[in-house]
């Protein structure tokens, strides 16, 4: 605990390239990402989580052209204890764009 409060670590995390060919630059628990088209992808984990309750929480960067990203959930979304799909948004039109920098942590 820290200050009274229980400190929770990472389960997973990972930075990577949504564009093109998707590349993960570095990660901690993820085995791959699976590109599900323009804006969609699914981080895969290399050990399963103890639970499907758990907390996402990411960001994502668009090039100039596109000033703000979001990263969000598809309405059919699904925390499974193997991976996780998230969706890279270009808050500006609200339309899903790849990324060039996409940063995700899960903890439960």
């Amino acid at each position: 605990t820290v200050g009274g409060a229980t400190f929770y670590t990472a389960k997973a995390w990972v930075n990577f390239d949504g564009t093109g060919t998707v590349a993960i630059r570095d990660d901690g628990n993820v085995s791959s990402i699976t590109d599900d088209g323009t804006g969609v992808c699914t981080s895969n984990f290399s050990t399963n989580l103890s639970g499907s309750n758990y907390a996402v929480t990411g960001n994502c960067a668009y090039p100039a052209t596109s000033p703000y990203g979001l990263v969000s959930f598809p309405n059919n979304y699904s925390l499974l204890t193997s991976s996780v799909q998230v969706f890279t948004v270009n808050s500006t039109v609200v339309q899903a764009i790849d990324s060039p920098l996409v940063m995700l942590k899960v903890s439960n």
